[in-house]
C-alpha cells in the first residue's frame, strides 16, 4: 500500500510542477498541443496507477486477466504518448 501512494505522491508532484509552469500569457497553438500533451500523460499514468491497484486487491481470475490487459493497453498508449512528447520541438 505505502508503494502504491508513493507512486501517486510522485505523480501528483509531476502534475503540481506542470501546473506551475503553466504560462499566465494567452498560449501558442503549440503550447497548447503540448500541454494536452502532458495532461494526457498525467492522466494516462494515475489511470496505469489505478489498474495495478485492481490487479494488486482482485482476488477472481477474470478480474486478474481484465487488469493485466488493462495494465499493457495503458503502458501502450504511455509509449505512444512519449514517443509523441519526443518528436516535439524544444521549448524554450
Amino acid at each position: 500500500m505505502e508503494g502504491i501512494l508513493a507512486r501517486i505522491d510522485g505523480r501528483l508532484a509531476g502534475l503540481k510542477q506542470l501546473l506551475s509552469q503553466r504560462q499566465q500569457t494567452a498560449p501558442s497553438s503549440a503550447q497548447l498541443a503540448r500541454q494536452q500533451l502532458q495532461d494526457d500523460i498525467a492522466e494516462t499514468n494515475l489511470r496505469l496507477c489505478q489498474a495495478h491497484d485492481r490487479f494488486d486487491y482482485s482476488s477472481e481470475g477474470e478480474l486478474v486477466t481484465s487488469a493485466v490487459y488493462e495494465i499493457k493497453a495503458l503502458e501502450h498508449r504511455l509509449d505512444f504518448l512519449y514517443q509523441k512528447a519526443r518528436q516535439l520541438p524544444r521549448q524554450e
